[in-house]
């Protein structure tokens, strides 16, 4: 429930273009559990433990890559990254900052 609030208390400071999606270095960053289905995204940071990055790098989560959220079902969230499609779980997603 907190989680959904955030997210559209973020849809609404997009909208008032209060927050921008900055495309260069040093920009804002949230976290990619915040796109919505079809949104893009550039991987700016991954957080964690050392082996939760590791895990996620292999995945290709790594800074520069191109993302977008293909779904989201049940806790879930299907992204699209490197000619892939990764299926990842929100406590697993928080890490990845767009």
């Amino acid at each position: 429930e907190n989680g959904l609030r955030l997210r559209k208390l973020f849809r609404v400071l997009r909208r008032l273009r209060l927050l921008r999606r900055s495309e260069g270095k040093g920009g804002s960053m949230m976290p990619i559990t915040l796109l919505r289905p079809g949104e893009t995204g550039v991987v700016r940071r991954v957080s964690g433990a050392a082996d939760t990055r590791r895990f996620l790098a292999d995945l290709g989560f790594v800074d520069g890559s191109q993302v977008r959220v293909v779904s989201e079902l049940c806790g879930n969230m299907i992204i699209h990254i490197k000619d892939s499609r990764v299926a990842v779980n929100k406590e697993m997603a928080k890490h990845i900052m767009v």
